[in-house]
């Protein structure tokens, strides 16, 4: 079995070329991928139910403004990975190595959930 051609003619050794098949990953992919939509569908409506949940005009914004950035972030990841768009380096929030954007990430979440245990607090 050979996986590519050896020599500049583009003959091999061998003249009884056998080229592997292609293998499957797509259908345990797809779960993966599913999966990860899912959670961050889940993220989105958690965000927006309390972005809608606010007392006060300034903290709805924030809390969409946030979860937008962070839905549109991991859409514009997940097509590039799929190939859709062309792939200009953004992480996926959450899973992508990289200290930067956990803590970028990790920072929306955070001050959407003081948003929303302080909301009290701020309406007054």
């Amino acid at each position: 079995m050979e996986i590519g051609n050896h020599y500049y003619q583009g003959l091999s050794l061998n003249k009884n070329i056998q080229i592997l098949p292609p293998t499957n990953t797509y259908a345990k992919n797809i779960y993966w991928v599913v999966g990860i939509l899912i959670i961050y569908f889940v993220i989105l409506y958690r965000c927006i139910y309390l972005a809608i949940k606010m007392q006060d005009t300034f903290s709805r914004l924030i809390t969409a403004a946030l979860a937008f950035t962070l839905f549109s972030s991991s859409v514009v990841n997940i097509a590039m990975v799929s190939g859709l768009l062309p792939v200009v380096g953004a992480p996926l929030p959450f899973i992508s190595y990289g200290g930067t954007s956990m803590v970028v990430s990790l920072g929306m979440i955070g001050i959407i959930m003081s948003l929303n245990s302080n909301k009290s607090l701020i309406a007054n």
